[in-house]
């Protein structure tokens, strides 16, 4: 019998039995009922002098065995193709799809609908007239309408690529596109997908050569920006030739001695000469170099401590013109949490912003002697700062060696002055710091010595409350932390590391500071100084009299209050004597007497009396 081979099974991704092991397709594939997965489009045609860019509009399906009979709107569920501009169609095209061999102006530029490679299509319900004048085209708001395949024609079924294809559209504006859909499955029942959605932005110019190193995928119109690399694969560049290989363009290379270790090495060259000079190595002790030494120069936005970096120097006259790493002896800036970046500003001093911006200012970088653009004139060669620039370890060891150079004699920051220190970096951290850099220098006699694996370790930064003020200050923080608790009430002091307020009953006067007594200025033993009231206020008896017992008012001066007085005759000889009235507080002149003989009442009364 025939021997079958291995590996056989289903190959095809879309497949619910997909096989990954399988090598050759069987023929046993069998995919998802009612697959409709969405809709896509894709440009078919660039914009040109002429024309806007064509797209192609496609509703992907995974299982190679269904299809669509028609998209469609209804009443409520509306099929529509607009844009915000306006369709191309040219003359000699129609509103459908023309068959795979129409002219090509119709076939690739044209506007119309499609359901596959159908070619026998109506579109009842559709505003085709205005489509074909450059406007929407829109189902019937009272009826519906749709894009149908004539019976008996077929239906569309995707393409190789699982599409299939329901639009053609030229133009430069924003498009919807919102339809219904009858897909057919295997066993020939039909399904509605409803409110099936697809939006294609508008024109977007840029390069849409794919072949351009500035190819921009998202372009639809051209704008003439494309490039292509140059010898060094600079998008864009100018360099005709690189011979070599060296990464230096031919026009650009420059001759003289490369090797570091020569007396007439010349930072600057890209080719040797073979005219390298040696002295004798120099003993290291006696170099005139010190250490390195650092500074804290100040504190991140993110609580980063910020140090300079210094080369110290026996004193003035030491010119620095080289930091540098190999692969015996390798450069590195290393912290256990990482170096503060600024997004301002670049890994040397030379590419920080000529305004300092508030990021700037604090930013990790390496320089000899210059701390501002332009200030120092330095060249990097055979370093990678990637890693360095978002805030990761710099590393120098690779074979050919990479190092941060100026040319001898033309800068004067590269000189130690009367400190004897020459600027190197400024780092910026949470954490620890190592730094381990080789220097090579000229000294004040000519001579130029290396000095391999310098090393400095900078201590991570101690979060903490560094006001002095506050009850919780941390004499050893050098991070403020936000943890500070000052006292700035009037009544507020320190217990412990915490913040007491002391004024219990909140009246503003520090509990040390409050007085009992009377505090009601009506009462007689009121206190202007009591802050606290101790219930022992006293009011005169009476309210009309003073804390003394004296009348506040005394209008006739007779000793009796105001308040007090009653108005009545007290003389039992007169007319009106009223004999319920208190002779002591009584106002006597209102007596009257028989003057008048024709007052009856008083004569009678006047007589009586008599008897």
């Amino acid at each position: 019998h025939v021997m079958q081979p291995d590996g056989l099974g289903c190959t095809d991704a879309d497949a619910v039995n997909y096989d990954a092991d399988a090598l050759v397709d069987d023929g046993s594939c069998q995919w998802p009922i009612g697959s409709f997965e969405d809709l896509e489009f894709e440009m078919h045609q660039p914009a040109d002098n002429d024309l806007p860019p064509t797209y192609r509009i496609y509703a992907r399906l995974l299982n190679p065995n269904e299809g669509i009979s028609r998209c469609y709107g209804t009443v409520s569920d509306g099929y529509g193709l607009t844009t915000s501009s306006s369709f191309h169609q040219d003359s000699t095209g129609g509103a459908v799809f023309p068959g795979p061999s129409a002219q090509s102006e119709v076939l690739d530029r044209d506007s119309w609908v499609a359901l596959g490679m159908v070619t026998d299509i109506i579109v009842p319900g559709m505003s085709t007239t205005a489509f074909e004048a450059g406007g929407n085209l829109q189902s019937d708001a009272d009826f519906g309408g749709g894009v149908i395949a004539v019976p008996g024609s077929g239906i569309g079924m995707p393409d190789s690529d699982g599409r299939i294809l329901l639009a053609q559209i030229t133009t430069d504006g924003t498009v919807t596109f919102e339809t219904n859909l009858t897909l057919v499955m295997e066993s020939g029942a039909t399904h509605e997908i409803m409110g099936a959605e697809l939006m294609i932005p508008g024109a977007v110019s840029g390069c849409t050569d794919v072949t351009a190193c500035n190819y921009n995928p998202a372009a639809n119109i051209d704008d003439g920006s494309c490039q292509s690399e140059d010898a060094l694969g600079i998008c864009g560049g100018d360099c005709a030739g690189d011979a070599d290989g060296d990464g230096v363009c031919d026009d650009d290379e420059i001759t003289g001695c490369t090797d570091d270790e020569a007396v007439n090495f010349n930072p600057s060259a890209t080719e040797d000469n073979g005219a390298c000079e040696y002295d004798e190595e120099v003993d290291s002790v006696s170099t005139g170099f010190m250490a390195l030494v650092q500074e804290q120069s100040g504190v991140a936005e993110d609580g980063s401590l910020v140090h300079r970096i210094y080369a110290e120097f026996e004193g003035e006259g030491y010119e620095l013109i080289s930091l540098f790493g190999t692969e015996d002896d390798p450069m590195s800036l290393t912290s256990d949490s990482g170096f503060y970046q600024s997004a301002d500003a670049g890994p040397l001093s030379s590419q920080l912003p000529i305004s300092p911006t508030p990021t700037s200012v604090h930013d990790s970088w390496l320089t000899i002697g210059g701390d501002s653009p332009g200030s120092v004139g330095l060249i990097a060669v055979g370093i990678d700062f990637a890693d360095f620039e978002n805030g990761g370890d710099l590393i120098v060891d690779s074979p050919e060696g990479g190092a941060i150079v100026v040319i001898p004699g033309t800068e004067e920051l590269a000189v130690s002055d009367s400190t004897g220190r020459v600027l190197i970096a400024q780092l910026a951290s949470k954490g620890s710091m190592h730094i381990l850099v080789n220097l090579k220098f000229i000294r004040p006699d000519g001579s130029s010595p290396e000095l391999m694996g310098l090393e400095l370790v900078v201590p991570s930064a101690m979060p903490g409350c560094t006001d002095p003020l506050a009850c919780n200050f941390n004499s050893d923080a050098v991070v403020d932390d936000g943890s500070c608790a000052v006292p700035d009430g009037p009544c507020e002091v320190c217990e412990g590391t915490e913040v007491v307020e002391q004024d219990e009953d909140g009246d503003g006067v520090c509990d040390g500071d409050e007085t009992v007594g009377c505090t009601n200025p009506d009462a007689c033993n009121f206190e202007a100084a009591a802050t606290d009231d101790d219930g022992s206020c006293s009011y005169p008896s009476l309210a009309y009299l003073d804390c003394a017992g004296n009348c506040l008012f005394d209008t006739d001066g007779d000793g009796v209050c105001d308040e007090a007085e009653y108005e009545g005759c007290t003389l039992p000889d007169a007319c009106n004597f009223d004999a319920n009235v208190d002779p002591i507080n009584a106002v006597i002149d209102s007596c009257l007497y028989p003057l008048d003989l024709w007052n009856t009442a008083c004569r009678l009364r006047w007589d009586l009396f008599q008897r």
